[in-house]
């Protein structure tokens, strides 16, 4: 039991599901409360005890102050006390995925420009709100709980790939800013292929869902000359911060270089001379090329760990691109 007074009925018996976070009138059924989840606790620690924060109000689908249909005054067996509180939960049971994961991204620290841009995918992918029509595809939630229960992920690491696996496709789909999310996938534990394989699904839903509803607003279509170059831009903005610890005037020489490199080439571009490279990849080869052209000291290994690849990952592209690189000086 916990202090305050429902706003809807006036009572003072609230109950709090420490499991979810939620504050819950016992008289009305009326959820007054949703705390937001503290990920790094193993324990999903809430209420009095936690050091978490109340979310900022934004919620995925129906109003989450939903009510059971039944007044709790009018139970009277212990059993039908259960029956309620199931009934209470149950009625939330579509968007609960969907809101743990908002949570998570307002608890990463993710800004308003991602979290508008992902509650209509939440809602489609997350929820069963919006009917799935003639779209044969399992949504997105369902196989998170395949990856609990066949590969033994626990909750917070699959909600996290939920929530990096969004943003990377509504990047791909140039609805967010690029977004570069390899080093964050690393600091939380996260492999890689999850988010890649998952990412995948969610763009493939959001598609199907967009062709087999007309309703639905949001093309969900890939702009591919926009996402090249905004791809471009984040990866040379990320090399910038990334060469900190060069003299200035050798990093902007070298900068200035790889753009010039980079224009020879013809990107940002669909026909471009390695328009068959991703731009990671391709920015990668040219600061390496462009840096041993200028005398500048920078190792091909740590070029590699600048753009997230393996020590070994530019070998290939570096035999497959760099003659061409090299010719457009």
């Amino acid at each position: 039991m916990t202090t305050g007074k429902c706003p809807e009925c006036n009572s003072r018996k609230l109950d709090r599901d420490s499991r979810k976070g939620q504050v819950v009138c016992e008289s009305c059924g009326l959820v007054i409360e949703e705390n937001q989840i503290d990920w790094n606790d193993r324990n999903h620690t809430l209420g009095e005890n936690s050091h978490c924060s109340k979310t900022s109000g934004r919620h995925v689908g129906r109003d989450k102050r939903s009510r059971t249909g039944i007044d709790k005054k009018d139970i009277r067996a212990p059993r039908d006390v259960n029956y309620w509180y199931g009934m209470l939960r149950a009625n939330e049971k579509t968007n609960l995925r969907a809101n743990d994961i908002l949570r998570e991204m307002q608890a990463l620290g993710f800004g308003d420009v991602y979290i508008d841009a992902a509650i209509e995918a939440l809602l489609l992918c997350f929820t069963n709100e919006i009917d799935k029509g003639k779209v044969n595809l399992k949504r997105p939630y369902n196989q998170m709980r395949d990856m609990m229960s066949t590969d033994g992920k626990d909750d917070i690491y699959v909600i996290r790939v939920s929530v990096l696996s969004t943003f990377m496709a509504l990047s791909d789909f140039c609805m967010v800013p690029y977004f570069i999310w390899k080093g964050m996938a690393d600091c939380l534990g996260i492999e890689r292929n999850d988010c890649s394989t998952q990412k995948r699904r969610i763009k493939r839903f959001l598609q199907a869902m967009k062709l087999a509803h007309n309703e639905i607003a949001t093309p969900y279509t890939i702009p591919q000359l926009r996402l090249r170059t905004q791809a471009l831009d984040a990866w040379f903005v990320h090399l910038r911060a990334m060469l900190g610890n060069l003299e200035v005037g050798r990093r902007d020489e070298l900068l200035r270089a790889i753009n010039e490199r980079l224009q020879n080439l013809g990107e940002p571009s669909l026909d471009g001379d390695l328009f068959g490279e991703n731009p990671d990849m391709l920015t990668a080869v040219v600061t390496h090329v462009v840096a041993e052209e200028l005398g500048i000291d920078i190792c091909k290994d740590d070029i590699a760990g600048i753009f997230y690849f393996s020590a070994g990952g530019m070998n290939a592209p570096l035999r497959r691109c760099e003659h061409i690189v090299r010719a457009r000086a």
